[in-house]
Protein backbone atom coordinates (compact mmCIF):
# COMPACT_ATOMS: atom_id res chain seq x y z
CA UNK A 1 0.00 0.00 0.00
CA UNK A 2 1.88 3.02 -1.17
CA UNK A 3 2.77 6.32 0.87
CA UNK A 4 2.32 4.39 4.40
CA UNK A 5 4.46 4.27 7.35
CA UNK A 6 4.80 3.46 10.93
CA UNK A 7 7.53 1.21 12.30
CA UNK A 8 10.68 1.18 10.73
CA UNK A 9 11.17 -0.58 7.81
CA UNK A 10 13.31 -3.78 6.82
CA UNK A 11 13.93 -4.68 3.64
CA UNK A 12 15.65 -8.10 2.01
CA UNK A 13 15.02 -10.31 -0.56
CA UNK A 14 16.13 -13.73 -1.57
CA UNK A 15 18.29 -13.84 -4.45
CA UNK A 16 18.34 -16.45 -7.26
CA UNK A 17 20.88 -15.48 -9.83
CA UNK A 18 21.48 -12.13 -8.11
CA UNK A 19 17.66 -11.40 -8.34
CA UNK A 20 14.51 -11.04 -5.76
CA UNK A 21 12.87 -14.21 -5.67
CA UNK A 22 10.01 -13.85 -3.09
CA UNK A 23 9.40 -10.45 -0.82
CA UNK A 24 6.72 -9.85 1.71
CA UNK A 25 5.00 -6.91 3.10
CA UNK A 26 3.13 -6.10 6.75
CA UNK A 27 0.05 -3.47 7.08
CA UNK A 28 -1.84 -2.63 9.77
CA UNK A 29 -5.16 -0.56 9.15
CA UNK A 30 -6.66 0.68 12.06
CA UNK A 31 -10.33 -0.31 11.51
CA UNK A 32 -12.11 2.61 13.25
CA UNK A 33 -10.34 5.12 11.47
CA UNK A 34 -11.12 6.96 8.29
CA UNK A 35 -7.90 6.97 6.97
CA UNK A 36 -5.41 3.67 7.19
CA UNK A 37 -2.80 3.89 10.11
CA UNK A 38 -0.26 1.29 9.30
CA UNK A 39 3.00 -0.27 10.43
CA UNK A 40 4.49 -1.49 7.26
CA UNK A 41 7.47 -3.38 6.80
CA UNK A 42 9.09 -5.88 4.43
CA UNK A 43 11.53 -9.04 5.09
CA UNK A 44 12.63 -11.85 2.49
CA UNK A 45 11.75 -15.43 2.35
CA UNK A 46 14.68 -17.74 3.84
CA UNK A 47 15.22 -19.56 7.11
CA UNK A 48 14.46 -16.82 9.37
CA UNK A 49 11.11 -16.26 7.69
CA UNK A 50 8.97 -18.17 10.24
CA UNK A 51 10.22 -16.12 12.94
CA UNK A 52 10.39 -12.42 11.32
CA UNK A 53 6.41 -13.36 10.88
CA UNK A 54 5.76 -14.31 14.62
CA UNK A 55 7.33 -11.76 15.43
CA UNK A 56 5.75 -8.83 13.43
CA UNK A 57 2.45 -10.92 14.97
CA UNK A 58 3.82 -10.33 18.61
CA UNK A 59 4.94 -6.61 17.99
CA UNK A 60 1.62 -5.79 16.35
CA UNK A 61 -1.64 -7.95 17.95
CA UNK A 62 -4.29 -7.97 15.60
CA UNK A 63 -7.20 -6.45 17.77
CA UNK A 64 -10.73 -5.88 17.10
CA UNK A 65 -9.51 -2.36 16.00
CA UNK A 66 -7.34 -3.55 13.38
CA UNK A 67 -7.10 -4.98 10.08
CA UNK A 68 -4.02 -7.36 9.32
CA UNK A 69 -2.82 -6.95 5.43
CA UNK A 70 -0.12 -9.44 4.17
CA UNK A 71 1.28 -8.81 0.44
CA UNK A 72 3.02 -11.16 -1.33
CA UNK A 73 5.39 -10.88 -4.66
CA UNK A 74 7.06 -13.59 -6.88
CA UNK A 75 10.03 -12.47 -9.13
CA UNK A 76 11.28 -14.69 -11.59
CA UNK A 77 15.17 -15.86 -11.50
CA UNK A 78 17.68 -13.62 -13.74
CA UNK A 79 18.47 -16.99 -15.73
CA UNK A 80 15.10 -17.16 -16.86
CA UNK A 81 14.41 -20.22 -15.39
CA UNK A 82 11.08 -20.31 -12.79
CA UNK A 83 11.14 -20.17 -9.06
CA UNK A 84 11.38 -23.43 -7.73
CA UNK A 85 7.83 -22.86 -5.56
CA UNK A 86 6.21 -22.49 -8.77
CA UNK A 87 6.80 -25.66 -10.48
CA UNK A 88 4.01 -28.29 -10.07
CA UNK A 89 6.07 -30.34 -7.41
CA UNK A 90 5.74 -27.70 -4.58
CA UNK A 91 2.14 -29.12 -4.31
CA UNK A 92 2.06 -31.07 -1.39
CA UNK A 93 -0.74 -33.00 -1.39
CA UNK A 94 -3.45 -32.97 0.81
CA UNK A 95 -3.07 -29.08 1.89
CA UNK A 96 -5.28 -27.90 -1.25
CA UNK A 97 -8.08 -30.43 -2.36
CA UNK A 98 -8.67 -31.94 -5.38
CA UNK A 99 -10.72 -29.73 -7.01
CA UNK A 100 -10.71 -26.35 -4.83
CA UNK A 101 -10.05 -22.96 -6.62
CA UNK A 102 -6.36 -23.26 -6.09
CA UNK A 103 -4.33 -23.26 -9.47
CA UNK A 104 -0.28 -22.78 -10.46
CA UNK A 105 -0.84 -18.97 -10.02
CA UNK A 106 -1.15 -19.42 -6.24
CA UNK A 107 1.37 -22.18 -5.27
CA UNK A 108 4.33 -19.43 -4.57
CA UNK A 109 2.25 -18.26 -1.97
CA UNK A 110 0.86 -21.41 -0.41
CA UNK A 111 4.02 -21.76 2.06
CA UNK A 112 3.84 -18.47 2.85
CA UNK A 113 0.35 -18.08 3.54
CA UNK A 114 0.76 -21.45 5.77
CA UNK A 115 3.72 -19.88 7.80
CA UNK A 116 1.28 -16.38 8.54
CA UNK A 117 -1.80 -18.54 9.69
CA UNK A 118 0.58 -20.40 11.96
CA UNK A 119 1.86 -17.74 13.74
CA UNK A 120 -1.44 -16.27 14.66
CA UNK A 121 -2.76 -19.47 15.55
CA UNK A 122 -0.01 -20.62 17.56
CA UNK A 123 0.30 -24.05 15.51
CA UNK A 124 3.21 -25.55 13.11
CA UNK A 125 2.47 -24.35 9.37
CA UNK A 126 2.10 -28.31 8.43
CA UNK A 127 -1.01 -27.82 10.45
CA UNK A 128 -2.78 -25.17 7.86
CA UNK A 129 -5.00 -26.91 5.85
CA UNK A 130 -7.02 -24.77 3.70
CA UNK A 131 -10.19 -25.43 1.53
CA UNK A 132 -13.10 -23.60 0.36
CA UNK A 133 -16.76 -23.06 0.88
CA UNK A 134 -19.18 -23.37 -2.37
CA UNK A 135 -18.94 -19.93 -2.82
CA UNK A 136 -15.21 -19.99 -2.49
CA UNK A 137 -14.40 -17.95 0.84
CA UNK A 138 -11.54 -19.99 2.25
CA UNK A 139 -11.73 -22.21 5.07
CA UNK A 140 -9.13 -23.62 7.76
CA UNK A 141 -9.85 -27.28 8.40
CA UNK A 142 -9.97 -28.35 11.74
CA UNK A 143 -8.86 -25.73 13.35
CA UNK A 144 -11.41 -23.58 15.25
CA UNK A 145 -9.90 -19.95 15.28
CA UNK A 146 -11.57 -16.34 16.10
CA UNK A 147 -10.23 -14.69 12.81
CA UNK A 148 -11.77 -13.59 9.73
CA UNK A 149 -9.26 -13.96 6.62
CA UNK A 150 -9.50 -13.39 2.99
CA UNK A 151 -7.38 -14.45 0.33
CA UNK A 152 -6.76 -13.07 -3.80
CA UNK A 153 -4.09 -13.76 -6.43
CA UNK A 154 -2.74 -12.53 -9.77
CA UNK A 155 0.14 -12.34 -11.47
CA UNK A 156 2.74 -13.15 -9.18
CA UNK A 157 1.07 -11.13 -6.79
CA UNK A 158 -0.88 -12.12 -3.32
CA UNK A 159 -3.07 -10.69 -0.44
CA UNK A 160 -4.07 -12.11 2.70
CA UNK A 161 -6.19 -10.17 4.84
CA UNK A 162 -7.07 -10.83 8.51
CA UNK A 163 -9.50 -9.52 10.94
CA UNK A 164 -10.60 -10.58 14.54
CA UNK A 165 -14.25 -9.27 14.71
CA UNK A 166 -15.74 -8.12 11.37
CA UNK A 167 -15.97 -10.06 7.88
CA UNK A 168 -13.33 -8.50 5.44
CA UNK A 169 -13.31 -9.45 1.86
CA UNK A 170 -10.09 -8.44 -0.04
CA UNK A 171 -8.93 -8.54 -4.39
CA UNK A 172 -6.54 -7.62 -6.16
CA UNK A 173 -5.96 -7.19 -10.32
CA UNK A 174 -3.48 -6.70 -12.80
CA UNK A 175 -4.32 -3.76 -14.92
CA UNK A 176 -4.28 -4.45 -18.53
CA UNK A 177 -4.97 -3.11 -21.54
CA UNK A 178 -8.30 -4.12 -22.90
CA UNK A 179 -10.34 -3.27 -25.73
CA UNK A 180 -13.35 -5.09 -24.70
CA UNK A 181 -13.54 -2.94 -21.62
CA UNK A 182 -16.54 -0.82 -21.74
CA UNK A 183 -18.36 -4.30 -23.48
CA UNK A 184 -17.29 -6.26 -20.28
CA UNK A 185 -18.50 -3.00 -17.96
CA UNK A 186 -21.68 -3.26 -20.19
CA UNK A 187 -22.05 -6.85 -19.14
CA UNK A 188 -21.43 -6.75 -15.92
CA UNK A 189 -21.31 -3.65 -14.02
CA UNK A 190 -24.70 -1.69 -12.70
CA UNK A 191 -25.85 0.56 -15.41
CA UNK A 192 -24.86 3.68 -13.85
CA UNK A 193 -21.41 2.75 -13.17
CA UNK A 194 -21.11 2.03 -16.82
CA UNK A 195 -22.02 4.92 -17.87
CA UNK A 196 -19.62 6.53 -15.61
CA UNK A 197 -16.57 4.57 -17.43
CA UNK A 198 -18.34 5.42 -20.95
CA UNK A 199 -18.07 9.00 -20.06
CA UNK A 200 -14.43 9.10 -19.15
CA UNK A 201 -11.51 10.18 -21.27
CA UNK A 202 -10.00 7.07 -22.96
CA UNK A 203 -7.07 7.12 -20.96
CA UNK A 204 -8.98 7.22 -17.86
CA UNK A 205 -11.18 4.16 -18.31
CA UNK A 206 -9.12 1.19 -17.83
CA UNK A 207 -8.14 2.54 -13.97
CA UNK A 208 -11.82 2.93 -13.20
CA UNK A 209 -12.66 0.44 -14.63
CA UNK A 210 -10.10 -1.97 -12.28
CA UNK A 211 -11.37 -0.23 -9.43
CA UNK A 212 -14.99 -0.93 -9.64
CA UNK A 213 -13.86 -4.28 -10.53
CA UNK A 214 -11.59 -4.71 -7.47
CA UNK A 215 -14.20 -3.14 -5.08
CA UNK A 216 -17.16 -5.28 -6.27
CA UNK A 217 -15.48 -8.43 -5.78
CA UNK A 218 -13.93 -8.15 -2.61
CA UNK A 219 -17.19 -7.15 -0.94
CA UNK A 220 -19.31 -9.68 -2.51
CA UNK A 221 -16.14 -11.56 -0.42
CA UNK A 222 -17.35 -9.99 2.68
CA UNK A 223 -21.21 -10.94 2.16
CA UNK A 224 -20.06 -14.21 0.96
CA UNK A 225 -22.46 -14.80 -1.71
CA UNK A 226 -19.33 -15.32 -4.45
CA UNK A 227 -20.43 -14.66 -8.42
CA UNK A 228 -24.25 -15.36 -7.43
CA UNK A 229 -24.67 -12.16 -5.85
CA UNK A 230 -22.79 -9.65 -8.56
CA UNK A 231 -25.89 -8.94 -10.40
CA UNK A 232 -27.43 -7.59 -6.82
CA UNK A 233 -24.64 -5.09 -5.82
CA UNK A 234 -25.22 -1.62 -5.68
CA UNK A 235 -24.38 1.04 -7.48
CA UNK A 236 -20.39 2.01 -6.49
CA UNK A 237 -20.14 4.63 -9.15
CA UNK A 238 -19.60 7.15 -6.94
CA UNK A 239 -17.12 5.42 -4.35
CA UNK A 240 -14.27 5.24 -6.72
CA UNK A 241 -12.03 7.73 -8.60
CA UNK A 242 -9.09 8.24 -6.07
CA UNK A 243 -6.74 4.87 -5.76
CA UNK A 244 -3.86 7.04 -6.77
CA UNK A 245 -3.95 8.88 -3.76
CA UNK A 246 -0.70 8.36 -1.82
CA UNK A 247 -2.47 7.18 1.10
CA UNK A 248 -5.59 6.11 0.00
CA UNK A 249 -9.17 6.64 2.18
CA UNK A 250 -11.76 4.97 3.63
CA UNK A 251 -14.95 4.53 1.91
CA UNK A 252 -18.00 4.40 2.93
CA UNK A 253 -19.94 1.46 1.83
CA UNK A 254 -24.02 1.06 1.81
CA UNK A 255 -24.82 -1.83 4.39
CA UNK A 256 -22.76 -0.98 6.89
CA UNK A 257 -19.07 -1.42 5.24
CA UNK A 258 -16.24 -0.02 4.56
CA UNK A 259 -13.31 -0.27 2.01
CA UNK A 260 -9.92 0.89 0.48
CA UNK A 261 -9.04 0.39 -2.90
CA UNK A 262 -5.59 1.45 -4.29
CA UNK A 263 -2.98 1.28 -6.82
CA UNK A 264 0.44 -0.18 -6.99
CA UNK A 265 2.43 -0.67 -10.16
CA UNK A 266 0.25 -2.84 -12.43
CA UNK A 267 -1.94 -3.84 -9.68
CA UNK A 268 -5.43 -2.36 -8.54
CA UNK A 269 -6.22 -3.75 -4.97
CA UNK A 270 -9.22 -3.48 -2.65
CA UNK A 271 -10.02 -4.14 0.74
CA UNK A 272 -13.60 -4.36 2.31
CA UNK A 273 -14.94 -4.58 6.19
CA UNK A 274 -18.00 -5.13 8.15
CA UNK A 275 -18.41 -2.11 10.42
CA UNK A 276 -17.72 -3.25 13.61
CA UNK A 277 -21.07 -4.00 15.68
Amino acid sequence: MPGLSGCPDRHCTLAHGGVPLFQTRFSVIQNDSLAPAPESTWFTDNEESDESCRQLIRDYPLTSAHIHIWEFRVFPGSDGKEHPAERPSARESGHYPQGSPVDRDRMPFRVHIQRILAGYLGCSPSEIRISHGKNGQPLLQNILHPYHFSLSYTHGTGILALSRECPIGVDVEHVQDNPRLLAIAERFFHPAEWNRIRSLPHGERKQVFFELWTLKEAYLKVIGTGWSGWRHLPDMAGFIGNAAAATPGQIELPGSYRAWVWMEGACCKALVSARRP
